[in-house]
């Protein structure tokens, strides 16, 4: 792994799931992607994250190179995991009382109501 080039250094691993776990949840769940609109805020914080966690959990000091590959490792592993949750969630969920449950979590609330507003066919003979 490209984040493992300082030998006698702890493993990353840990580090990298926790900041690829903040940006699944903050890419994926319907509120939380609104932190992304500033700035990608959630991006950025999953990055943070990762390099916090290591920082405190093992104590030692990361040169601004080491936090940034760790940030940047941490962003890819979120990305490809943020795509694989959004793909399963689209293509493997449950029907949810006549509609897809994924695009209750995916699209919100409003894409839902909207989608159960729409006429019906029956409605529509004449």
């Amino acid at each position: 792994m490209g984040a493992e080039t300082v030998p006698g250094r702890p493993s990353k691993v840990t580090a990298l799931l926790l900041g690829a776990a903040v940006l699944v949840l903050t890419t994926t769940l319907p509120y939380l992607t609104l932190i992304n609109a500033l700035f990608f805020a959630g991006i950025i914080a999953s990055g943070s994250a990762a390099a916090w966690y290591y920082i405190m959990h093992h104590q030692i000091r990361l040169e601004s190179g080491e936090a940034f590959v760790l940030g940047a490792m941490s962003g890819l592993v979120g990305g490809v995991l943020s795509v694989l949750v959004a793909y399963l969630l689209e293509t493997r969920s449950v029907t949810f009382r006549g509609s897809k449950a994924s695009n209750f979590w995916l699209h919100g609330r409003a894409a839902w109501l909207l989608k159960r507003l729409q006429p019906s066919s029956r409605c529509l003979r004449s």
